[in-house]
């Protein structure tokens, strides 16, 4: 069965010193998450899964606008979000209305925060999984092999819950 991913790029962290603008708001520019537009590339791609970008920078509330496009998604889908270290509490505000609106739905954590501190997300409520270097390989694996606990325990990269990993996965290349 083809999985309808949901990639996320959650808000932004709120910024500890407001930069001054000196042209009031015309130099602001909103630039595609790069990577998750990359990741999105690679599945439609190479495999029979199905995946859309959602920034959730451009809603104007958040909750509601999110929400209501992930009901336009239909199951079985997985909500893969962004998490740099920054916003880690923007990614894990993510996965809990995922989780509490959408309880079946698999939530997982890609980016720069699990690949630098991957021993430190399993404590990380409303998340299913973790990926842990390049995400497209272990993206792949875990889509494709999603029902076998068995094979999902040979991917590297990929972090379970309650289970510790001794570091990133990387691509050769």
């Amino acid at each position: 069965t083809a999985m309808n991913i949901v990639l996320v790029q959650p808000p932004d962290a709120a910024m500890p010193v407001v930069p001054l603008d000196s042209t009031y708001g015309d130099a602001v520019r909103y630039v595609p998450p790069w990577d998750l537009l990359c990741l999105r590339s690679f599945i439609l791609s190479k495999t029979k899964h199905q995946a859309a970008v959602v920034d959730c920078r451009l809603f104007a509330d958040i909750e509601m606008n999110f929400l209501e496009t992930l009901r336009a998604v239909p199951e079985p889908r997985m909500v893969v979000i962004d998490t740099p270290s920054l916003s880690l509490g923007q990614a894990v505000a993510v996965a809990e209305m995922t989780k509490a609106n959408f309880p079946g739905t698999r939530v997982v954590l890609c980016g720069q925060h699990p690949s630098k501190f991957p021993t430190r997300l399993a404590s990380i409520p409303h998340i299913d999984y973790a990926i842990s270097g390049d995400p497209e390989p272990v993206l792949k694996s875990l889509v494709d092999f999603i029902d076998s606990d068995a094979r999902l325990s040979r991917v590297p990269g990929l972090i379970k819950p309650g289970a510790f990993e001794s570091g990133p996965s990387w691509l050769a290349d």
